[in-house]
């Protein structure tokens, strides 16, 4: 068994236990009225959402602190592995792991949540694997600080402290989080990106992307055409290496950052038109 195996089932049997402890230890202390009269689905979210919350808090954290504090990837998001990564893929493979057989056991489910876990599952176990172009995928972990809020709000919600003042900051620390972190990512990760790709006439970089200083002139040359030129430079640089990827890492890669960019479109229009509907409801 991989060492990144082994984390994975490390982070899952975490996530599982964390359950257990909850489900056997935490809620047996609550009023009937708190728990044993929600609905089916609302009882699995009660005890999942704390798992949600450890997710959250960590490896948002973690992200965020090794993306954006330490910057990790200045000058390469192609070829750097921090080793922090050994641990926050796994940790995250195993979160999504164990939310889905949670979400399983749910009478109603919700599509773009499997999609999210699904794609978020495949590309955090087989990155340690290719260890290219890591970047992506770290950063697009920094939204999971975004759970924090909706599941504070989901609890206060089921305890009933709807009235507390407490509630409508959440209600826009949410928003803001989802528009400035989960929403704006996309377009951070790719400026960041284009600025630091790493120098192709490098000898190190030529090696491990063999053909890549050919690939680049024929970029440019297509894209001075069209483009501010300096602007062009920068963005033949990361094609031409983004082109010489694993096959594997530049079609997930392509195919995770669309989706996740739709999902968290669509996830920040929706919050952001309910707290509007909420806000007139208020005023009337």
């Amino acid at each position: 068994m991989s060492d990144n195996v082994r984390r994975i089932a490390a982070s899952f049997t975490g996530y599982g236990l964390l359950h257990a402890i909850v489900r056997y230890g935490v809620v047996p202390q609550l009023t009937p009225q708190t728990f044993a009269r929600l609905p089916h689905d609302s009882r699995v979210e009660f005890i999942s959402r704390i798992g949600s919350l450890v997710n959250g808090v960590v490896l948002g954290s973690l992200s965020l602190y090794s993306v954006q504090v330490r910057g990790k990837f200045a000058g390469d998001v192609f070829t750097r592995y921090p080793k922090t990564l050994d641990y926050l893929f796994p940790a995250f493979a195993g979160y999504a792991l164990y939310d889905m057989i949670a979400m399983a056991t749910k009478t109603r489910q919700n599509a773009s949540m499997w999609l999210h876990h699904l794609i978020g599952f495949v590309g955090a176990s087989l990155m340690p694997r290719y260890r290219a172009a890591a970047f992506f995928p770290a950063v697009f972990l920094t939204p999971e600080l975004t759970l924090i809020p909706g599941d504070l709000l989901w609890y206060m919600k089921r305890f009933h402290l709807q009235h507390s003042p407490w509630f409508n900051r959440l209600l826009w620390i949410r928003l803001l989080g989802y528009v400035l972190v989960r929403w704006a990512t996309t377009i951070y990760a790719v400026g960041y990106a284009l600025r630091n790709s790493p120098d192709i006439t490098d000898p190190q970089v030529k090696q491990q992307f063999p053909g890549v200083v050919e690939r680049y002139t024929h970029f440019q040359q297509c894209l001075r055409r069209y483009l501010y030129h300096p602007l062009a430079d920068r963005l033949a640089r990361f094609l031409a290496l983004y082109s010489k990827l694993p096959w594997v890492v530049s079609i997930l890669t392509t195919f995770n950052v669309t989706v996740l960019t739709v999902l968290n479109t669509y996830w920040t229009s929706v919050l952001l038109k309910r707290l509007l509907q909420r806000t007139s409801l208020k005023t009337a």
